[in-house]
């Protein structure tokens, strides 16, 4: 279900106006927590990947690895697995448009852009989330995230936060940004634009990217931690993605 407004987005995001969008924003967070989840407890499971030394919290299973799925759960009962539509028993990504919603399955939502990208159509992209009745979280990735060589995909941090904003504005569910994208500096910037949920290289992105840029940081539990209380809010350690405030 998304906010009602009672002013028009679009201008405020052509204009760069983010100390507004931020204020705006921030007026409708819906919890004073910050979830996040720290790189080394997140395992990508690749189909050949190794099995990770330390216990992980959360296991991404990526596409082809399936048929590790029943070995992945004997090795690590405890981890929480996340897997793209389609695998049963598994809490789904929801890439935005290309499939119908699955009856109780939590869906994150991924919606890139670039610099270049007409906000009414990003608009028009959150409306229809607000729609999905069993979205849970929402990772807003622009299409580069910068490396080591600037593109036309390469956007800026106010283009970013803003759209961060908007997404708060319009969606009740968790929104989340990618220290694996943007950094860990804008990331723990974006908090005070409405994110609620933090969190590094993950399914999302490794789906989004497959493979042609590198996480733009790595961070541990303590500095998430340490970087979310000095942003004001509450950190809160999760293991997926339909927590609950």
């Amino acid at each position: 279900m998304k906010l009602e407004l009672d002013f028009d987005l679009a201008p405020l995001i052509e204009q760069g106006d983010i100390l507004e969008l931020g204020r705006r924003a921030s007026m409708a967070r819906l919890h004073e927590e910050v979830g996040f989840l720290e790189d080394e407890a997140l395992f990508l499971a690749l189909p050949d990947a190794p099995l990770p030394a330390l216990t992980p919290r959360v296991i991404h299973l990526m596409p082809g690895s399936e048929t590790r799925l029943p070995s992945l759960r004997q090795a690590f009962p405890e981890a929480w697995v996340h897997g793209p539509a389609g695998l049963e028993g598994l809490d789904s990504v929801a890439l935005l448009g290309q499939r119908p919603e699955c009856s109780g399955m939590p869906e994150v939502a991924t919606l890139t852009y670039d610099q270049t990208t007409p906000v009414e159509g990003l608009l028009a992209d959150l409306h229809c989330l607000a729609r999905r009745k069993w979205l849970v979280s929402c990772v807003l990735l622009p299409a580069g995230v910068g490396d080591q060589v600037l593109s036309p995909a390469t956007t800026w941090g106010s283009r970013d936060v803003a759209l961060l904003s908007a997404a708060r504005l319009l969606l009740r569910c968790h929104v989340r940004a990618s220290w694996g994208a943007l950094g860990w500096k804008l990331a723990q910037a974006s908090i005070a634009f409405g994110t609620d949920e933090l969190a590094g290289w993950g399914l999302e992105e490794q789906l989004t990217y497959q493979g042609r840029f590198r996480p733009a940081a790595e961070v541990s539990h303590e500095e998430a931690e340490a970087g979310i209380l000095e942003a004001g809010r509450i950190p809160r350690a999760v293991a997926r993605c339909d927590w609950a405030c």
